[in-house]
C-alpha cells in the first residue's frame, strides 16, 4: 500500500485554466500549453507557448521571438 501511495503523490494533477480569450493548461504548477480562442491579430484558435512536461518548448512563443525558438527556419 506504501509504494502506491507514493506512486499517487508523484503524479501531476493536470487543470484548465479559463479566462476571456484562452485556455491555460497546466501540468501541477507548469503551465504546458495555451489554447487561444480570442485574439486581436489572429482570426481563428491556435496552441501556443506548447512545453513538454519536462519543460522544454515545442512550439514558438506567442508572440513571436525573431531568432528564438525551438523551431528551424524554412529552407530557401
Amino acid at each position: 500500500m506504501g509504494a502506491r501511495a507514493s506512486a499517487d503523490a508523484d503524479e501531476a494533477k493536470w487543470t484548465i485554466e479559463r479566462n476571456e480569450r484562452q485556455l491555460a493548461i497546466r501540468d501541477g504548477d507548469h503551465r504546458v500549453a495555451e489554447f487561444v480562442f480570442q485574439d486581436a491579430k489572429i482570426p481563428r484558435p491556435f496552441f501556443a507557448n506548447v512545453h513538454a512536461t519536462n519543460g522544454i518548448p515545442v512550439s514558438r512563443s506567442h508572440p513571436p521571438v525573431s531568432g528564438k525558438g525551438p523551431c528551424l527556419p524554412l529552407a530557401a
